[in-house]
């Protein structure tokens, strides 16, 4: 059932070989305007009286996460680190999200005025929102300029539909936001952070350039590649680029120090290089698995399986190797969606699986030169990561709504950690060619 994509395209370099579907694609513009990608967050948080954290609600458009919480925290003054949330969401969107402030009044709420941002007061917990509380997102997105039109646009797009729904889903691959939409370069970084080049990627990633940002912009990568000077390359970075001039500052203060110049980062940023890489395996996995002729919802000895949650969503961290003598229960699990397939985000911890699955991990892994124990990152623990399983499909029952003769408005809910443009890639099959000067990695 599933489809090739082109070699020569940007979703087979970062490891989405496949489609779900053989349908032609609609085409279309995302995000033309902000409120065309709307996200919303499913989650709980228990609250009491007497707890530390004020719990908000906040809706924000146009903004990225961590650039306001720097504002939160210069209005409020106070640090970041008292600062929490669960999911990082798409800047160029409008999200709704739940965070928490450590030992902050609700009076003091007023003085955040930010256009763009709306924050409501829901209470006081004892805990602070965590990746712990979100068990999903609800999303309403509105591609535009889509072709053809009429007739035929909703009739494709009832093929489609109809093929997710007889899976159950589509293939569970981490879209563009993991590697960089503008720059597709997290997991090229990532992989030299694994391997100990630290200088190498810190100049990937201060200098690669695609022609994809503004041309002050790609004059000051490209003077910092030309001349290593931090310093004046900082003078000429523009202020909004707030992880380059930070990796910038930490070098001008530590010269040499590159790893520095990463752990100069917030936590979730300087992790997101490693968790890169982890996620180009993982699609590269996923990918061969389908080409081998396996299937999503059809386990085969010696796969990993993980079970469902209270929500009905896969939980990676409860799994088992399926033995002998279980293939048929567990396939009875998966086609009731209490059971998932899985397939690994490598890590030093990582239990490979066995049967047909194993060898193509093993393959994989053997063909990428990856050692598991690196991941241990003994020289700088800070990146080290132990890996874990992760579902191969994405369970979503995708509608849509035909508005005019040139967009298409689709609404949704996934699981945690599942990308939206993973689901619309299956209706749109946009042809991204990479940009000027990507090479991707080996795979």
């Amino acid at each position: 059932m599933v489809t090739a994509v082109e070699p020569d395209t940007l979703d087979w370099m970062l490891g989405m070989r496949f489609y779900l579907t053989a349908e032609d694609g609609m085409g279309g513009i995302l995000k033309e305007k902000p409120e065309d990608f709307i996200v919303e967050e499913l989650s709980t948080q228990d609250l009491s009286p007497d707890g530390g954290y004020l719990i908000l609600n906040l809706e924000k458009r146009d903004w990225e996460m961590h650039n306001l919480v720097r504002a939160i925290s210069r209005i409020l003054r106070i640090s970041k680190n008292r600062i929490n949330w669960a999911g990082t969401k798409d800047k160029r969107a409008l999200t709704r999200q739940r965070i928490s402030i450590w030992k902050v009044e609700e009076g003091e709420i007023e003085r955040l005025r930010l256009e763009g941002v709306k924050l409501d007061v829901i209470g006081r917990s004892r805990k602070k929102v965590a990746l712990g509380n979100l068990h999903g997102n609800r999303f309403e997105i509105t591609v535009r300029g889509v072709d053809p039109g009429g007739d035929e646009l909703e009739s494709r797009l009832l093929r489609v539909q109809d093929a997710i729904r007889e899976v159950g889903g589509v293939i569970n691959y981490f879209g563009y936001q993991r590697f960089g939409i503008q720059r597709p370069i997290n997991q090229l970084a990532g992989e030299l952070i694994l391997r100990g080049e630290f200088k190498k990627a810190v100049m990937l990633f201060l200098t690669a350039t695609f022609g994809s940002e503004d041309r002050v912009v790609e004059a000051a990568r490209e003077y910092i590649r030309e001349t290593e000077d931090f310093k004046r390359g900082l003078e000429l970075m523009p202020q909004g680029l707030h992880i380059e001039r930070t990796m910038l500052h930490a070098l001008v203060n530590n010269p040499g120090d590159y790893p520095g110049a990463f752990l100069a980062l917030p936590k979730q940023l300087y992790l997101i290089f490693i968790h890169a890489y982890q996620s180009y395996v993982f699609n590269l996995i996923v990918s061969a698995r389908l080409e081998e002729g396996l299937g999503f919802n059809e386990s085969q000895e010696g796969d990993i399986v993980c079970f469902a949650d209270e929500h009905g969503f896969p939980n990676a961290k409860k799994w088992q190797i399926v033995r002998k003598g279980e293939v048929d229960g567990i396939n009875n699990l998966i086609k009731r969606g209490r059971a998932f397939i899985t397939a690994p985000l490598i890590g030093f911890d990582t239990t490979v699986a066995e049967g047909v699955e194993g060898e193509i991990e093993h393959r994989i892994l053997e063909k990428l030169d990856i050692d598991l124990e690196a991941f241990r990152m003994v020289n700088a623990s800070e990146f080290a990561s132990k890996g874990l399983r992760r579902e191969i499909k994405l369970l979503v029952d995708p509608s849509f709504k035909v508005l005019g003769d040139r967009d298409v408005r689709f609404s949704f809910t996934l699981p945690k950690g599942g990308y939206a443009t993973t689901v619309l890639r299956e209706f749109m099959k946009v042809k991204n060619t990479p940009g000027k000067g990507f090479e991707p990695l080996r795979g």
